[in-house]
């Protein structure tokens, strides 16, 4: 989905500034709305299906996403600190990605 390639850029540089650079050789592809294995250096970005049809909202995810993309596992299992540092960092760029405070059930 090519509309969110300028976003995913922004927010990479956001998420690397802030904690750290992304591993060497892993490339961010694109976003899409369901879940496949990845190439181990080609990552895309799946996020919800409630995402088709609310443009804020697959910022949102998108968001938090990029925060599992600076040093991939490619499992479904990330540790409590990195969802932690996902959350905090989704809601650090409500404002620049032009977002108001999400309620939960989004």
């Amino acid at each position: 989905m090519t509309q969110y390639n300028d976003l995913i850029e922004e927010l990479q540089n956001k998420a690397e500034d802030e904690f750290g650079q992304q591993k060497r050789g892993v490339k961010i592809r694109y976003v899409d709305f369901d879940y496949n294995e990845n190439n181990l250096d080609d990552i895309t970005i799946y996020i919800s299906t409630n995402c088709i049809n609310n443009q804020d909202l697959a910022k949102f995810q998108i968001a938090h996403e990029i925060i599992h993309c600076l040093h991939p596992n490619h499992t479904q299992d990330v540790t409590n600190l990195e969802e932690g540092v996902a959350v905090l960092f989704q809601k650090r760029c409500m404002p620049m990605i032009d977002l108001a405070p999400m309620t939960e059930n989004m």
